[in-house]
């Protein structure tokens, strides 16, 4: 019985800390690039960050994550087709 309880604990635990970092991801646009990487980025309120996310272009849409040190990290979003 405690075998179970335990074992159906750490499954929620383990699912919990999965959907939290996801929770964290920001949708972000880029906003700004200097030819090859992307500089600028914009949220959904319209603040814009700096960044540097290779191979990003103006328009390309970001998945960005804010650090314990305040540094945002930001990659390029995997857009599945149809």
């Amino acid at each position: 019985m405690i075998w179970k309880l335990t074992k159906t604990l750490a499954g929620a635990v383990a699912m919990l800390c999965v959907v939290s970092t996801l929770a964290l991801a920001e949708g972000m646009t880029c906003s700004q690039d200097d030819g090859k990487n992307c500089t600028m980025a914009k949220n959904a309120d319209g603040e814009e960050v700096t960044v540097m996310v290779p191979s990003a272009k103006v328009g390309d849409k970001l998945d960005c994550t804010d650090k314990d040190d305040g540094v945002m990290v930001c990659k390029k979003a995997i857009m599945m087709k149809k």
